[in-house]
């Protein structure tokens, strides 16, 4: 006797606003903290980079959990590997030392949160 056919999973409904207002939110966070690791390499500090960089590294692992709404999801993905990247090369700058490199790092992140946000903003679409 064949077996019977499975039934079929629903895909969980995911809330387009709250996924977007949780985007945002955290995309602030990033921000802010991508913004005061310019003023410190303006001011010429070091200690507070690192703590800057532990708080983008908290923030990624936040929209990391965020589940994207389907119509998004692959291209979301997609930015958000990006962001890892790009915070990635902040940490190597710091970690080597080499101040020059962070700016551009930073603003790289920036413009990588900047598409998250417009990404985000198609949830409800």
């Amino acid at each position: 006797m064949p077996a019977p056919d499975p039934e079929p999973v629903e895909a969980p409904v995911i809330d387009a606003a709250a996924f977007t207002a949780s985007a945002n939110s955290q995309l602030d966070d990033v921000n802010k903290d991508l913004n005061d690791m310019i003023i410190t390499l303006d001011e010429d500090g070091f200690w507070r980079l690192l703590s800057n960089y532990g708080e983008l590294s908290f923030n990624l692992g936040q929209l990391q959990s965020l589940t994207p709404p389907p119509n998004i999801a692959a291209e979301w993905n997609t930015q958000l590997v990006q962001l890892e990247a790009n915070f990635g090369a902040i940490g190597d700058a710091i970690s080597a030392d080499q101040k020059d490199a962070v700016r551009p790092a930073v603003e790289a992140a920036a413009y990588q949160s900047a598409t998250l946000r417009e990404v985000a903003s198609r949830a409800a679409q």
